[in-house]
């Protein structure tokens, strides 16, 4: 994942955030994307850069 793959999953897990009541796909997803938006943080801040957050 690079840093434009990371603002578009961080974009799209708040997008199916914003639903009220998520079907079992959705959640899935937003499960799938919490992981892979860690996995990138914990990685940039392992090679010492600051997790990009906007």
């Amino acid at each position: 994942m690079d840093s434009t793959q990371y603002h578009a999953a961080r974009g799209e897990l708040k997008r199916l955030e914003d639903i009220a009541q998520p079907d079992e796909e959705a959640r899935q997803r937003m499960e799938s994307l919490r992981r892979e938006i860690a996995a990138y943080e914990d990685g940039a801040q392992s090679k010492g850069k600051p997790p990009t957050v906007e």
